[in-house]
């Protein structure tokens, strides 16, 4: 079946949250929430001598409209009941970087079992002020979720390895990030350390491809995209890029030359309301084979038109 503009994929529906992956052994479960977007409507005048001043009219005017923290709650029991090996976050926990936003997304992560660990990283929105940047309210109110530095790589199991790379910084302007030389040129060196017979899964909050069809705004785009994409398609062992930043769920097995190892996959924004998800685009979760080159099973969990949980599942 044709899933998502032109990428070939095997795809199912079902109202069971724990669908089954395709036949082979499952060794890892992951769970990827993407842009969550907690706000505040009301602050102080004198908070917004700044870039946040953009944020909060937008807010006002559009995205309180479509992003709703009180559909947040059902996401998290979703993801308990789905149980995970880990919780990947990809960023935009926040709106406007206000401490009141991060509270709130600290209250929100005490819905997640316990059990569950996490792993985030942040977004444009997540440093939307030089100021919450400089004092690193992120990693502070995300603490230790947040790797202490980056690229940060770490062994998930036998087969499965973890890059999470930080591209977001404030901008005057515009939402662009930056992973920089630095970072991509340590990253690659991670990579060649692994083998065919392997996987990984590669965290950054933008997108590293724009789809067959989409046009993303260059004032919204990863500054370095050329650079990220050269990193994974020199990469030898198989790809899965997971990411945030642009809001809707897919999973893109990428057509070009050079990077048929390589899946783009976003999560979408669990709490946006939409004509196709009024409940919130909810998450998506992987599982990943025992053996990398198999299929790997990408299930979006979302709420129907009837606030019943439903799955959407693709296999590449």
């Amino acid at each position: 079946m044709t899933n998502h503009r032109g990428s070939m994929t095997d795809e199912t529906q079902s109202k069971d949250a724990n669908v089954d992956a395709m036949p082979g052994a499952e060794s890892l479960r992951l769970a990827v929430v993407g842009d969550i977007h907690l706000y505040r409507t009301r602050i102080a005048p004198w908070r917004m001598l700044n870039k946040r001043l953009l944020g909060q009219v937008n807010l006002w005017f559009e995205r309180r409209h479509k992003f709703d923290p009180a559909l947040l709650p059902a996401v998290c029991e979703q993801i308990n009941r789905v149980n995970p090996d880990r919780l990947l976050l990809t960023g935009d926990v926040t709106t406007t970087s206000l401490p009141e936003e991060f509270a709130d997304t600290v209250e929100a992560l005490k819905l997640i079992d316990e059990s569950i660990p996490i792993t985030a990283i942040a977004g444009n929105h997540d440093r939307y002020t030089y100021t919450s940047a400089r004092r690193k309210l992120f990693e502070q109110a995300l603490h230790p979720h947040v790797p202490d530095t980056f690229p940060h790589f770490e062994k998930l199991n036998d087969t499965w390895h973890l890059l999470a790379l930080d591209a977001a910084m404030p901008r005057k302007l515009t939402a662009r990030g930056l992973i920089g030389d630095e970072q991509i040129k340590t990253a690659h060196a991670l990579l060649q350390t692994l083998s065919k017979d392997q996987g990984v899964v590669v965290m950054c909050h933008y997108p590293a491809f724009e789809r067959e069809g989409d046009r993303y705004r260059w004032n919204h785009l990863l500054k370095d995209m050329p650079q990220l994409q050269a990193l994974l398609s020199d990469c030898p062992a198989r790809v899965l890029h997971v990411h945030g930043h642009e809001h809707h769920a897919w999973f893109y097995p990428v057509p070009t030359e050079g990077f048929s190892h390589v899946i783009d996959i976003n999560a979408g924004a669990p709490v946006m309301k939409t004509k196709e998800h009024p409940f919130g685009q909810g998450f998506c979760e992987l599982q990943l084979p025992a053996d990398a080159p198999n299929a790997v099973t990408y299930l979006h969990h979302y709420r129907d038109h009837n606030g019943e949980w439903t799955t959407q599942a693709s296999h590449k």
